[in-house]
């Protein structure tokens, strides 16, 4: 039998949010979208990020300019949205933040896929009503998802979707552009922030309506730096 990990918010005692069933605290005050947390349209007025900061570097940068992410393994990010709760007042202090990547795996049976499109919406939606700027991750498997995979996320607004990993693999790019053609269709959005590179030819044809800007990944951008300081 698992041994669940206990913490304390408000004075209520509570689970992990993976264990304890998705959480219900993290919704509390929430509106829906067909059962999906909804989080709210950022304003046009918040800037692009200047930079994205993955979660699990946050306390090795010198600066809080720019937005933490969650482009990681999984495994590395839950530890962190464990202990969400104590963990909004680290936040608070970044310009924004991006909701988690939970893997949205082709191979995974739906309602894992389902499951962790809701995670993802639920965290957003609980971080934004704790007062921290959010941009939303859109991601997606095959065809079959597109049903659920971008419920709660805002319209006509600013989303994040990332490319790393993708663009070396020739199916992984064509499941990734039907997707972002869907994505386009159904949220329209205005912005897009793009963690990783983004091919001219996939965005051409948005380009009149929607900005999409790209940040490199973390690692890449490290070794540039490092490689630039010699």
């Amino acid at each position: 039998m698992k041994t669940l990990v206990s913490n304390s918010v408000k004075g209520v005692t509570m689970k992990t949010i993976i264990d304890d069933g998705f959480a219900p605290w993290l919704v509390d005050g929430a509106t829906f979208e067909d059962g999906y947390p909804i989080i709210e349209p950022l304003p046009e007025t918040v800037p692009f990020p200047t930079k994205l900061i993955p979660v699990d570097k946050l306390n090795k940068v010198d600066s809080t300019n720019g937005f933490a992410h969650f482009y990681l393994a999984d495994v590395r990010f839950r530890p962190f949205i464990a202990n969400l709760p104590q963990r909004i007042d680290k936040l608070l202090q970044y310009d924004g933040v991006i909701t988690p990547d939970f893997s949205i795996y082709r191979d995974a049976p739906e309602p894992v896929q389902i499951a962790n499109v809701y995670r993802n919406r639920a965290v957003g939606s609980y971080m934004q009503r704790n007062g921290i700027p959010v941009i939303t991750d859109v991601c997606w498997a095959d065809e079959p998802s597109y049903k659920f995979c971008f419920k709660g996320a805002p319209r006509r607004n600013i989303i994040s979707i990332s490319t790393v990993g993708i663009m070396t693999k020739t199916e992984e790019r064509v499941v990734f552009r039907k997707g972002l053609d869907k994505m386009m269709e159904i949220l329209e959005p205005t912005r897009v922030v793009v963690n990783g590179e983004m091919p001219e030819e996939f965005i051409e044809q948005y380009q009149s309506t929607t900005v999409f800007k790209a940040y490199p990944c973390w690692t890449r951008m490290m070794k540039e730096a490092a490689n630039g300081s010699r």
